[in-house]
Protein backbone atom coordinates (compact mmCIF):
# COMPACT_ATOMS: atom_id res chain seq x y z
CA UNK A 1 0.00 0.00 0.00
CA UNK A 2 2.86 2.37 0.79
CA UNK A 3 4.32 1.67 -2.66
CA UNK A 4 1.04 2.63 -4.31
CA UNK A 5 0.95 5.89 -2.32
CA UNK A 6 4.52 6.67 -3.39
CA UNK A 7 3.62 5.89 -7.01
CA UNK A 8 0.57 8.14 -6.86
CA UNK A 9 2.51 11.00 -5.27
CA UNK A 10 5.29 10.74 -7.82
CA UNK A 11 2.79 10.50 -10.67
CA UNK A 12 1.02 13.70 -9.61
CA UNK A 13 4.36 15.54 -9.51
CA UNK A 14 5.52 14.03 -12.81
CA UNK A 15 2.28 14.68 -14.64
CA UNK A 16 2.30 18.36 -13.69
CA UNK A 17 5.94 18.68 -14.77
CA UNK A 18 5.30 16.84 -18.04
CA UNK A 19 2.83 19.50 -19.12
CA UNK A 20 5.42 22.28 -18.80
CA UNK A 21 8.86 20.67 -18.84
CA UNK A 22 8.59 18.36 -21.88
CA UNK A 23 8.56 21.11 -24.49
CA UNK A 24 11.58 20.36 -26.72
CA UNK A 25 12.62 24.00 -26.28
CA UNK A 26 16.29 24.34 -25.39
CA UNK A 27 15.87 27.99 -24.41
CA UNK A 28 13.83 27.23 -21.27
CA UNK A 29 14.10 24.61 -18.58
CA UNK A 30 11.96 23.67 -15.59
CA UNK A 31 15.04 22.50 -13.72
CA UNK A 32 16.66 25.90 -14.24
CA UNK A 33 13.52 27.58 -12.88
CA UNK A 34 13.85 25.57 -9.66
CA UNK A 35 17.59 26.24 -9.51
CA UNK A 36 17.13 30.01 -9.97
CA UNK A 37 14.49 30.12 -7.22
CA UNK A 38 16.70 28.12 -4.83
CA UNK A 39 19.97 29.84 -5.76
CA UNK A 40 18.93 33.49 -6.03
CA UNK A 41 15.74 33.86 -3.97
CA UNK A 42 16.46 31.35 -1.18
CA UNK A 43 20.26 31.81 -1.17
CA UNK A 44 20.92 28.06 -1.45
CA UNK A 45 24.46 28.11 -2.81
CA UNK A 46 26.03 25.03 -1.22
CA UNK A 47 27.65 21.95 -2.76
CA UNK A 48 27.32 21.79 -6.57
CA UNK A 49 24.68 24.52 -6.97
CA UNK A 50 27.11 27.14 -8.35
CA UNK A 51 28.13 24.76 -11.16
CA UNK A 52 24.61 24.65 -12.65
CA UNK A 53 25.15 28.10 -14.19
CA UNK A 54 27.86 26.57 -16.39
CA UNK A 55 25.87 23.54 -17.62
CA UNK A 56 25.06 23.46 -21.36
CA UNK A 57 21.43 23.89 -22.40
CA UNK A 58 21.13 20.33 -23.72
CA UNK A 59 22.09 18.95 -20.29
CA UNK A 60 19.57 21.17 -18.50
CA UNK A 61 16.87 20.05 -20.95
CA UNK A 62 17.90 16.43 -20.33
CA UNK A 63 17.42 17.01 -16.58
CA UNK A 64 13.85 18.07 -17.32
CA UNK A 65 13.08 14.91 -19.29
CA UNK A 66 14.82 12.62 -16.80
CA UNK A 67 12.87 14.13 -13.89
CA UNK A 68 9.55 13.67 -15.70
CA UNK A 69 10.41 10.12 -16.76
CA UNK A 70 11.54 9.24 -13.24
CA UNK A 71 8.41 10.65 -11.62
CA UNK A 72 6.04 8.98 -14.10
CA UNK A 73 7.74 5.56 -13.98
CA UNK A 74 7.10 4.11 -10.50
CA UNK A 75 3.68 2.61 -11.32
CA UNK A 76 5.20 0.76 -14.27
CA UNK A 77 8.17 -0.43 -12.23
CA UNK A 78 5.89 -1.62 -9.43
CA UNK A 79 3.68 -3.56 -11.84
CA UNK A 80 6.72 -5.14 -13.56
CA UNK A 81 7.83 -6.74 -10.30
CA UNK A 82 9.97 -6.56 -7.20
CA UNK A 83 13.30 -6.43 -9.04
CA UNK A 84 12.19 -3.44 -11.13
CA UNK A 85 10.78 -1.73 -8.03
CA UNK A 86 14.14 -2.13 -6.27
CA UNK A 87 15.95 -0.60 -9.25
CA UNK A 88 13.49 2.31 -9.16
CA UNK A 89 14.20 2.73 -5.43
CA UNK A 90 17.92 3.01 -6.22
CA UNK A 91 17.20 5.58 -8.94
CA UNK A 92 15.01 7.46 -6.44
CA UNK A 93 17.98 7.72 -4.09
CA UNK A 94 20.23 9.04 -6.84
CA UNK A 95 17.53 11.50 -7.96
CA UNK A 96 17.05 12.89 -4.47
CA UNK A 97 20.80 13.07 -3.79
CA UNK A 98 21.12 15.10 -7.01
CA UNK A 99 18.42 17.43 -5.69
CA UNK A 100 20.43 17.94 -2.51
CA UNK A 101 23.65 18.59 -4.42
CA UNK A 102 22.33 20.85 -7.22
CA UNK A 103 19.22 22.49 -5.74
CA UNK A 104 20.02 22.24 -2.02
CA UNK A 105 16.59 20.73 -1.31
CA UNK A 106 16.88 18.15 1.47
CA UNK A 107 14.08 15.56 1.04
CA UNK A 108 15.61 13.80 4.07
CA UNK A 109 12.19 12.55 5.20
CA UNK A 110 11.91 10.57 1.99
CA UNK A 111 14.85 8.39 3.06
CA UNK A 112 12.64 6.88 5.75
CA UNK A 113 9.73 6.36 3.36
CA UNK A 114 11.88 4.57 0.76
CA UNK A 115 13.84 2.80 3.49
CA UNK A 116 10.68 0.90 4.43
CA UNK A 117 11.32 -1.26 1.36
CA UNK A 118 15.05 -1.76 1.99
CA UNK A 119 15.40 -2.18 5.76
CA UNK A 120 13.18 -5.27 6.20
CA UNK A 121 15.22 -7.15 3.63
CA UNK A 122 18.44 -6.27 5.45
CA UNK A 123 16.94 -7.26 8.79
CA UNK A 124 15.60 -10.58 7.50
CA UNK A 125 18.76 -11.47 5.59
CA UNK A 126 21.33 -9.93 7.96
CA UNK A 127 23.44 -13.09 7.97
CA UNK A 128 23.52 -13.16 4.18
CA UNK A 129 24.49 -9.50 3.95
CA UNK A 130 27.06 -9.26 6.70
CA UNK A 131 28.44 -12.76 7.28
CA UNK A 132 28.52 -14.69 4.03
CA UNK A 133 31.75 -14.16 2.11
CA UNK A 134 30.24 -15.81 -0.93
CA UNK A 135 27.52 -13.17 -1.18
CA UNK A 136 29.13 -9.86 -0.21
CA UNK A 137 32.84 -10.52 -0.53
CA UNK A 138 35.48 -10.63 2.16
CA UNK A 139 34.84 -7.25 3.76
CA UNK A 140 31.16 -6.19 3.53
CA UNK A 141 31.46 -3.77 6.44
CA UNK A 142 34.01 -1.50 4.75
CA UNK A 143 31.39 0.40 2.73
CA UNK A 144 29.15 0.88 5.76
CA UNK A 145 32.16 1.97 7.82
CA UNK A 146 33.14 4.57 5.23
CA UNK A 147 29.59 5.92 5.23
CA UNK A 148 29.69 6.12 9.01
CA UNK A 149 33.02 7.98 9.00
CA UNK A 150 31.74 10.37 6.33
CA UNK A 151 28.60 10.96 8.38
CA UNK A 152 30.62 11.77 11.51
CA UNK A 153 32.83 14.14 9.52
CA UNK A 154 29.79 15.92 8.07
CA UNK A 155 28.11 16.27 11.48
CA UNK A 156 31.30 17.61 13.09
CA UNK A 157 31.99 20.00 10.22
CA UNK A 158 28.57 21.67 10.27
CA UNK A 159 26.38 20.04 12.92
CA UNK A 160 23.34 22.24 12.30
CA UNK A 161 23.07 21.67 8.56
CA UNK A 162 20.18 19.51 7.43
CA UNK A 163 21.65 19.49 3.93
CA UNK A 164 24.86 17.89 5.18
CA UNK A 165 22.85 15.23 6.96
CA UNK A 166 20.81 14.70 3.80
CA UNK A 167 23.93 13.90 1.81
CA UNK A 168 24.94 11.35 4.43
CA UNK A 169 21.43 9.84 4.60
CA UNK A 170 20.97 9.60 0.81
CA UNK A 171 24.49 8.22 0.40
CA UNK A 172 23.82 5.51 2.97
CA UNK A 173 20.47 4.74 1.33
CA UNK A 174 22.08 4.41 -2.13
CA UNK A 175 24.77 2.10 -0.75
CA UNK A 176 22.06 0.00 0.92
CA UNK A 177 20.16 -0.27 -2.38
CA UNK A 178 23.30 -1.27 -4.26
CA UNK A 179 24.17 -3.84 -1.59
CA UNK A 180 20.64 -5.24 -1.73
CA UNK A 181 20.60 -5.51 -5.52
CA UNK A 182 24.11 -6.98 -5.61
CA UNK A 183 23.31 -9.55 -2.93
CA UNK A 184 20.10 -10.60 -4.64
CA UNK A 185 21.86 -11.04 -7.99
CA UNK A 186 24.76 -12.96 -6.41
CA UNK A 187 22.38 -15.09 -4.36
CA UNK A 188 20.47 -16.06 -7.51
CA UNK A 189 23.78 -16.94 -9.23
CA UNK A 190 24.77 -19.16 -6.28
CA UNK A 191 21.42 -20.95 -6.39
CA UNK A 192 21.86 -21.58 -10.12
CA UNK A 193 25.45 -22.78 -9.61
CA UNK A 194 24.44 -25.13 -6.79
CA UNK A 195 21.56 -26.65 -8.74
Amino acid sequence: MIAVCICFGMFTAGYEKSLAWVDFDMSQSGFVGWWQMCFFLNDRKDFLAPLVAHFPNWLLEAFDYMAVLFELSPFVMLVLGVAYWRVWLLIAGIFHLANVLFLNISFVGHVMVYGVFILPYFTYHAETFFCSRKIMGKHPGIGLGLVGIAGIFVVLARPSSLLDFSIFAWGAYILACVALLTAVVRQKRLVVECA
